[in-house]
């Protein structure tokens, strides 16, 4: 009877806890249904009286944020991917291939993780437009593949095979590529999705960058062009219901994403905490 109890007393604190974090998602989508003069004088209202619903075809109408949530998509989709892999190929050296200096490579990829972004801005610019990549998916792309946190998270999961089961394939005769793909690859699902998620998340979200590389509508980002909404309009001029119903539109796909993969995201968590 105990246990029944703490059990649901932890339940009903975390839900308590999830509709208290809730507040600020609900409040913005309860926002971009008011109209500018409701959401003006009774902005902080969780109540709106009448539902503007026009107001999602009327941010579409007044920007271009298909193309912007297009943009952000296939920036993030292509980094999240390139990043995994990268990483898979990276953290397969690390652990499983025995040569001169790995132990100090993989210290080098670990200290870079503390290095601030700002310190490395200036000569990441100065490279990619030595480069002729400045405003290009190249230049927003390709930088943000290759981190020492995208490898450190991925070298942990690799960690976790038992390399008594990589000798008995080398023994068998197969190649490393071999291994790599039809051995590690699977086994390590877990940690390639959370690592993926984790990567979509923060490109999608990301601000600085795009700012630093991009300047043309083509290349623009949803963040920088929410970020313009407000920018523009001017302090008396905001329309926030459509810059909320906007917000809304933004983060419907990484909302889906985590619900399609919230599984495997919990179970490379998981993953991650197990000790050899």
């Amino acid at each position: 009877m105990q246990i029944h109890l703490v059990k649901w007393t932890k339940y009903t604190l975390l839900t308590i806890f999830s509709l208290f974090m809730s507040i600020p998602l609900l409040w913005m989508m309860i926002t971009s249904l008011k109209t500018k003069d409701e959401a003006s004088n009774n902005g902080l209202s969780l109540w709106v009286s009448n539902p503007q619903w026009s107001n999602y075809l009327e941010v579409f109408r007044q920007s271009d944020l298909y193309l912007y949530i297009s943009n952000t998509l296939f920036y993030a989709i292509t980094t999240a991917i390139l990043s995994v892999v990268l990483a898979l190929f990276a953290a397969y050296a690390l652990t499983f291939i025995q040569f001169k200096g790995r132990r100090l490579l993989l210290i080098i990829f670990i200290f870079t993780m503390f290095l601030p972004a700002h310190m490395t801005l200036i000569p990441s610019y100065l490279t990619l437009n030595s480069l002729g990549w400045l405003d290009s998916y190249k230049g927003l792309i390709i930088p943000s593949a290759v981190t020492g946190f995208n490898i450190f998270l991925m070298y942990q999961g690799l960690r976790q095979i038992p390399k008594s089961l990589i000798e008995s394939a080398k023994v068998d005769g197969a190649s490393h590529l071999r291994i790599l793909f039809q051995i590690v690859a699977p086994l390590t699902l877990p940690s390639m999705a959370t690592l993926g998620i984790i990567v979509f998340t923060y490109q999608y979200n990301n601000y600085f960058w795009p700012l630093v590389v991009t300047s043309s509508e083509e290349t623009k980002t949803i963040s920088i062009a929410l970020a313009e909404m407000i920018q523009t309009d001017g302090a008396y001029g905001i329309q926030w219901p459509l810059i909320m119903a906007a917000n809304t539109i933004s983060i419907l796909p990484v909302m889906f994403l985590f619900l399609v993969l919230q599984k495997l995201y919990i179970r490379g968590v998981m993953y991650q905490g197990m000790k050899d």
